[in-house]
């Protein structure tokens, strides 16, 4: 199993770590970044996120709940509080020996 917890500056090192070719990138991204990742890319990212009460996205480190390792990322955009919706977005397992483990069915 794993949980979601709030993304911060000090993920930024194990996501760039990640996404080590454009390709990757643009299937997590789309257009949104450019290649390679960067700090100050990333700042931008998680600039006015993950206030529950105001924030257009919210976005996470997927953990392990038996190690505590991060194994991926996922955000929730596109937030409507008055339908209590969201669209689910840039999700990446981040280490090859985790994907294929059906970490991100539950």
């Amino acid at each position: 199993m794993i949980e979601l917890v709030y993304f911060e500056k000090n993920d930024f090192p194990q996501l760039m770590e990640w996404i080590d070719n454009e390709h990757l990138m643009t299937n997590w991204a789309g257009s949104l970044f450019r290649f390679p990742l960067s700090e100050k890319s990333l700042d931008w990212y998680i600039e006015n996120s993950n206030d529950l009460t105001a924030a257009e996205v919210l976005i996470y480190k997927a953990v392990d709940t038996l190690t505590r390792e991060v194994v991926g990322h996922v955000s929730l955009g596109s937030i409507n509080r008055g339908d209590a919706s969201a669209r689910i977005s840039r999700v990446l397992v981040g280490s090859n020996t985790q994907r294929g483990r059906g970490i991100c069915q539950a």
